[in-house]
């Protein structure tokens, strides 16, 4: 993946993300770099490495699922031909995850992708509301304490 980004040309408005995506060194990504990293750079090296095999285009087309509904709920705008769209895609993604990875369970993130349509003809663009709830949801699980120790209380 790190040798072909580097060899991907990206216009210049793009911003790049960090060179070491992924590696230990480069620490907490920043949610733009996260962002940026997903929807372009690992969409084409993916689409580039696993687009014709076989093997693999399955999980491709469920990766590029959840591109277009974060894609799309992350617009400036909104009207009902894309909340809906958003709808397709998170719902096309989730049952391709069941398919793929059955003996996964699924999360409580990935129910709430399924609202993101509701929540958008809510609220309008997600960009206007969504670290409050976002920052409220964290507060409240740093303030959990765990000692490390998931499903022990």
């Amino acid at each position: 993946i790190h040798s072909d980004r580097g060899a991907t040309v990206f216009p210049s408005w793009l911003p790049r993300g960090p060179a070491n995506f992924g590696a230990a060194a480069h620490g907490t990504m920043a949610a733009a770099e996260v962002r940026t990293s997903g929807l372009y750079h690992v969409s084409l090296t993916l689409t580039r490495l696993w687009g014709l095999d076989d093997g693999k285009r399955d999980i491709l087309r469920n990766y590029m699922n959840l591109v277009e509904a974060v894609d799309l709920a992350l617009r400036r705008t909104t009207f009902p031909q894309r909340l809906h769209a958003v709808g397709v895609h998170a719902a096309a993604y989730l049952a391709s995850c069941q398919e793929l990875f059955p003996w996964i369970p699924g999360t409580t993130n990935e129910h709430l992708i399924l609202h993101q349509p509701e929540l958008l003809h809510r609220f309008g663009p997600s960009r206007y509301w969504w670290c409050f709830a976002a920052e409220r949801w964290n507060g409240s699980l740093q303030a959990t304490l765990t000692n490390h120790l998931l499903g022990v209380h």
